[in-house]
């Protein structure tokens, strides 16, 4: 083996070609994948995170051997692993091609092609069979539709890239101010591998050997092992070991802090160490995690030599990193209570601001956002030091939950890479406290927009949010049951949304309320037509006197409202009582400066 650190788009170079084996997987690598963290979206955010960083961002290994068909003028590989990065990289560079002319685009052919053909043609990358319809026509140029281009993952990578470079172009406040030509040659001189050239008879077997021995380090993994490293070790059983010392007094009850029942839950402690590294307001892609981390300490670790004055003793790193992770074990602890309030409390929070602040974090986790976290982490920090009072953080955080919920609330909804953006400016500038806060969220510049009263007015008359956003439209209406009775305990497992006008309605509804079925599909989704109940299953398709018996009995006090409030129930009803629950969200969520 002849392994070598280089860059991926290195490996382009003079007349290199890859050809894909036929026992290769077909290109797989997905631009949205909504029950797992996509690849595609993943490797963009890492090239935004390294574009403004000095760290090189490592993408794995790619093991070839050379190609029997290689003659002169092309050198070429058979690629035994790693032919999901180098496929992406080359559609990458080809989505580049699109926005970059002159020298970059002449740059950009000559990584892509071969000015020397051999019996596989001049493309760098020769793919399988499968992909080779898509992948030619695209290297090719030319045009080509956009059904055509779904219809293959190859395709979707493509326009996943040419829809991001041209967010970049279109909103570049969004973006930090990128500029393509940069971003490219981050691409061209950051993203690593490990290229190791192999010399067997059988690549097949290989392949075999390389995936069935393979098993992933966690991001977890590697970091315990790169900061034990750090700490001289004689013994395993020796107390005055340093990296047992180490490990037993700081490391340890960092990971501690994050075990549920008796298992550490991974998941949730390295989404803390990202959240905890970008509190500083810089981007951490959630693979760039390690090594941002690596690179936090080292710089760290420089920054004390530089202070080091004794030329008597070798400078020691270790207090450095102790201090590193003691800090990472104090800021987990606000952490917790952010993700699972009902788990970790805080003592140093008086009632009922508490519930006040629980309630706000409680609502942001029900949304699914984390965009927040890493500012949410600087406010509980500043309070935790005495830097801000209790009032001013009460008010810092009731303004975030107003702001991303509210956000949520447009139909485009959460545009993630804007709100990612903007908390990380405000971490920045180290944006705390609540009059400062409040103007920075007011602005109201670009896509960083916070919806106000009109906006909300106009999205809720037409939104059929049931059908279009169930998780809002379920913290919609157990927050303004909440606002009618604190005291009647939601669990969420017994109870549903009920449509009062069903989504089935039967000849009876159609014929009193005296519309076609057409019509009852305009209003069934509206948010004055839902309620909550623990019989809709029960209720189904019943008519509204009978439904009306039951609403009486209800646990609810908004369900108990509509039968009070009224009689009949129609098309007129509906509008009416969505009129007042919007009026009830903009009080729940205000934006108005006086309200928080």
């Amino acid at each position: 083996m002849q392994p070598q650190d280089t860059n991926i788009v290195t490996m382009f170079g003079g007349n290199n070609q890859f050809v894909i084996p036929r026992f290769q997987r077909d290109y797989s690598w997905e631009a949205m994948n909504q029950a797992n963290r996509s690849q595609i979206p993943t490797l963009w955010e890492d090239i935004l995170c390294s574009y403004n960083s000095s760290f090189k961002h490592f993408t794995g290994s790619i093991i070839t051997m050379t190609h029997p068909a290689t003659n002169v003028g092309v050198t070429c590989f058979i690629v035994i692993d790693g032919q999901q990065r180098l496929i992406t990289t080359a559609i990458l560079l080809r989505a580049f091609r699109d926005f970059l002319e002159g020298d970059y685009e002449t740059i950009i052919n000559s990584v892509l092609k071969n000015q020397v053909r051999n019996i596989f043609g001049n493309l760098k990358i020769i793919v399988s069979d499968k992909d080779r319809e898509a992948y030619e026509k695209i290297m090719g140029g030319g045009e080509f539709s956009r059904s055509f281009l779904q219809s293959s993952n190859i395709g979707k990578c493509y326009l996943f890239f040419k829809s991001k470079l041209q967010e970049v172009l279109d909103n570049p406040e969004d973006y930090g101010n990128i500029d393509l030509k940069k971003l490219f040659d981050t691409v061209a001189s950051k993203l690593q591998v490990v290229a190791i050239n192999v010399d067997e008879d059988d690549p097949s077997a290989i392949f075999e050997s390389v995936n069935s021995k393979r098993a992933e380090l966690t991001m977890l993994d590697l970091l315990r092992n790169y900061v034990l490293m750090k700490f001289s070790s004689k013994s395993q059983d020796d107390d005055d070991d340093e990296q047992k010392k180490f490990y037993d007094r700081h490391w340890f009850p960092f990971e501690k802090s994050f075990k549920t029942d008796v298992n550490l839950n991974h998941d949730v402690l390295e989404d803390f160490i990202r959240h905890y590294l970008m509190m500083s307001g810089t981007r951490v892609p959630s693979r760039a995690t390690y090594v941002t981390t690596k690179e936090r300490i080292n710089d760290l670790i420089s920054e004390e030599k530089g202070k080091w004055q004794s030329e008597d003793s070798e400078f020691d790193e270790a207090p450095v990193i102790i201090k590193f992770v003691d800090d990472m074990t104090r800021v987990a602890k606000y952490y917790r209570h952010i993700i699972d309030h009902e788990k970790f409390s805080s003592n140093s929070i008086k009632p009922p601001n508490l519930k006040k602040i629980n309630r706000s974090l409680s609502n942001l986790n029900k949304i699914n956002s984390k965009s927040h976290s890493c500012f949410v982490l600087n406010l509980f920090d500043s309070f935790d030091r005495g830097e801000m009072g209790e009032d001013d953080f009460v008010k810092s955080i009731r303004m975030v939950e107003s702001y991303v919920i509210r956000r949520s609330m447009v139909p485009s909804g959460l545009n993630a890479n804007v709100v990612d953006v903007m908390f990380l400016d405000l971490c920045k500038n180290k944006t705390f406290d609540s009059e400062s806060l409040y103007a920075e969220l007011n602005r109201d510049s670009g896509n960083r927009i916070w919806p106000n009263d009109v906006t909300i007015r106009d999205i809720f008359r037409e939104e059929r949010i049931y059908d279009n956003n169930k998780r809002l439209c379920n913290l919609i209406l157990k927050s303004i049951q909440h606002k009618y009775n604190e005291k009647e305990q939601i669990m969420d497992s017994e109870i549903s949304i009920e449509h009062i006008l069903p989504k089935k309605p039967t000849r009876a509804w159609l014929e009193y309320l005296g519309v076609d079925e057409k019509t009852c599909k305009t209003y069934e989704d509206l948010l004055g037509n839902l309620t909550l109940t623990g019989y809709n299953s029960e209720l189904s398709n019943k008519t509204y006197e009978e439904k009306k018996g039951t609403y009486m009995q209800s646990n609810f006090t908004m369900t108990r409202k509509i039968a009070n409030d009224y009689n009949v129930w129609g098309i007129e009803q509906i509008k009416e009582r969505t009129e007042k629950l919007i009026e009830e969200i903009i009080d729940i969520w205000p934006r108005e400066k006086s309200r928080f």
